[in-house]
């Protein structure tokens, strides 16, 4: 009985073997393949390419200023008392805006958010639509 069972093991340890040296095998030509032809081959116009870049440049060159300006202003950041100043609009002629906030399964920040727009902001002519996209937690409940 041992001997039968060694005799069926053999089968399977050999089938196992020839799968691993074939793994091995594709493996090594893949990766030969890949440094000889796929990786030093351009799979995109260099050309065409370089001419949009140069195209784009000037395009935010242009819209948006030189290059080390950009970058200079890249992660400028306003704090929070200066972000809006209140005296850009006139204190007579106050629009009437409507703020809209689209929420999607957001139960845990919109009860904050609602609570702000409707106590802290220095603003008396605004009305706040609250879109729910489909929400399936407890916006809805919250939004109610």
């Amino acid at each position: 009985m041992a001997i039968h069972i060694f005799n069926v093991l053999k089968y399977y340890y050999l089938v196992a073997l020839i799968f691993i040296i074939m793994f091995v095998c594709l493996t090594i030509w893949n990766n030969r393949t890949f440094k000889q032809h796929l990786q030093k081959e351009a799979t995109y116009n260099v050309i065409q390419t370089e001419r949009r870049k140069q195209f784009m440049e000037k395009l935010y060159h242009e819209r948006f200023g030189p290059k080390k300006q950009r970058e200079l202003v890249r992660y400028y950041s306003v704090s929070e008392e200066k972000n809006f100043l209140d005296d850009d609009i006139p204190k007579e002629v106050e629009p009437f805006i409507a703020i809209m906030i689209p929420v999607h399964n957001e139960e845990l920040i919109i009860e904050d958010t609602i609570h702000y727009m409707l106590n802290k902001l220095h603003y008396s002519k605004y009305e706040v639509l609250v879109m729910d996209g489909g929400s399936t937690n407890g916006t809805p409940e919250i939004l109610a």
